[in-house]
């Protein structure tokens, strides 16, 4: 079966490695690292490595109107190349566009990952999907949310 999944139903997520073991995405574990790179230094993620889907805490934001979501958590929907920043989905809903200098990578998602499914609060839902596996399928920008298997 497939199904689509917003990002805050993954955010955290149990995420299986290349060896198959597990880790939160809370945790400083990259599950696509590959062999060879230096463990206690961590590479940063270029803008063109970035994918829709994506979790961020937005960080460094200067104005007024815009301090306050300082440390706030966005899911990345789209880059607009026109100026060059990230349209973001807040908690909220909210939509804003922030340069890639003003937020923190926590879990880049990728087609293929392998993830436990958890934070579903409806009743249907969570009694339904939490602690269900999952690979990721495809990210649907229609409606911000990845499409998924269920295992």
């Amino acid at each position: 079966a497939k199904y689509r999944l917003p990002m805050a139903m993954v955010s955290g997520a149990r995420i299986a490695d290349a060896a198959g073991e597990e880790h939160s995405g809370d945790d400083s574990v990259d599950a696509s690292s590959d062999e060879g790179e230096d463990e206690d230094e961590e590479a940063p993620v270029e803008a063109d490595e970035l994918l829709p889907g994506a979790l961020v805490r937005l960080s460094g934001l200067q104005s007024r109107a815009a301090d306050i979501y300082n440390g706030a958590l966005a899911v990345l929907r789209r880059f607009d190349g026109d100026s060059g920043k990230w349209v973001v989905c807040m908690q909220q809903g909210r939509l804003a566009r922030v340069p890639p200098r003003c937020f923190e990578l926590l879990l880049l998602v990728r087609p293929g990952m392998v993830l436990r499914i958890h934070g579903l609060v409806s009743t249907a839902g969570a009694e339904r999907f939490n602690g269900t596996t999952a690979q990721v399928l495809s990210w649907d920008e229609a409606v911000g949310k990845w499409r998924v298997r269920l295992f």
